[in-house]
């Protein structure tokens, strides 16, 4: 049991850290504010806001036990694996860009659990096409969205849509028409098997995407080239896929990249990737959207990418609060 407990602490820390502090860069992270990290169950004892290099750090510790003490296989369905603790790091790693680390991890993953569903054998016209606990969820986890970002209600970015090729089945696997508004899609492909939540949890899928991009920025071309073919062949019908050949890095990732925004849509993943990527001015973006006349920007590495903590916290443990 107690590696199921590092395993929980772990990954309720990592979500935690991902919204409520900013991009992980090693130079300043033992300056930048991190999360409270609270470590014994004393109630009564007071919090104290970690630094981003302790909470990152503890983040690795428990992960790492959990990886020693969690079991090979799994026989409950909805308990974590070793596997499941390597994808954690695996995820982790890559969000603080330490690249070696997180392609050995991905690769250690995978070694042990590297099976994915191949969207050929889905029903695409089933209101929710994908299983629960199905072959590439190495540890299920759900998130409530608010009633704007709901599958009932949130609406599919159309630019996104497009990009996903005729061939590409997850353009009928992910998403379906909407009535209204005309010529809108909305989101179907929950791993959850569920409309009201997100799935936030570890996939082979997402392992291979995290190998394929740690591989191509480390210089290991060929790996990453495998881990990114078998990933999207397993996509598109069957005798359709295009290998990619592309053996130059300063190509490759970006190609890496928009398979991963195509294939983690409303996955959790894409506040934290836009975040990282941010350090670097070639991925930079500028989020902008328009409503009722007004203009809302978010500039790239903006203070609002950290959330501000809830009141109450700050308040009952005299926290200091995110900068803005």
């Amino acid at each position: 049991m107690a590696g199921i407990a590092y395993f929980f602490r772990a990954f309720a820390f990592q979500q935690l850290v991902e919204v409520f502090a900013p991009a992980y860069r090693e130079v300043t992270a033992a300056t930048e504010m991190g999360i409270p990290l609270r470590l014994n169950p004393g109630i009564d004892d007071p919090s104290v806001r970690a630094s981003l290099h302790e909470t990152y750090d503890q983040i690795i510790k428990d992960y790492q036990n959990a990886a020693h003490k969690l079991p090979l296989i799994e026989g409950i369905k909805g308990r974590p694996s070793r596997a499941s603790a390597y994808a954690g790091l695996a995820r982790t790693y890559l969000v603080m860009g330490q690249y070696e680390n997180a392609f050995l991890y991905a690769d250690s993953c995978l070694q042990l659990k590297s099976e994915l569903m191949n969207f050929n054998d889905l029903d695409k016209d089933r209101d929710l096409p994908i299983d629960r606990f199905n072959v590439e969820v190495l540890f299920a986890a759900g998130s409530t969205t608010a009633v704007p970002m709901s599958l009932n209600v949130g609406l599919v970015d159309s630019m996104l849509y497009k990009s996903y090729l005729s061939d590409d089945l997850r353009k009928s696997i992910f998403f379906s028409k909407n009535t209204y508004p005309v010529d809108s899609y909305g989101f179907k492909g929950s791993y959850d098997n569920a409309m009201a939540s997100l799935f936030v949890g570890f996939t082979t899928s997402e392992v291979y995407l995290i190998k394929a991009e740690a591989a191509a920025r480390i210089g290991k071309i060929d790996a990453a080239l495998v881990a990114l073919n078998t990933l999207c062949e397993s996509r598109f019908e069957r005798g359709t896929y295009v290998i990619v050949k592309e053996q130059k890095p300063e190509l490759l990732l970006p190609l890496i990249l928009k398979e991963r925004q195509k294939e983690l849509v409303f996955r959790g993943r894409r506040w934290s990737d836009l975040k990282r990527l941010n350090l670097e001015t070639r991925y930079q973006k500028k989020l902008k959207r328009e409503m009722h006349g007004i203009v809302y920007q978010l500039e790239p590495n903006s203070r609002k990418y950290a959330y501000r903590l809830p009141e109450i916290v700050i308040n009952n443990g005299k926290l200091s609060q995110n900068k803005r």
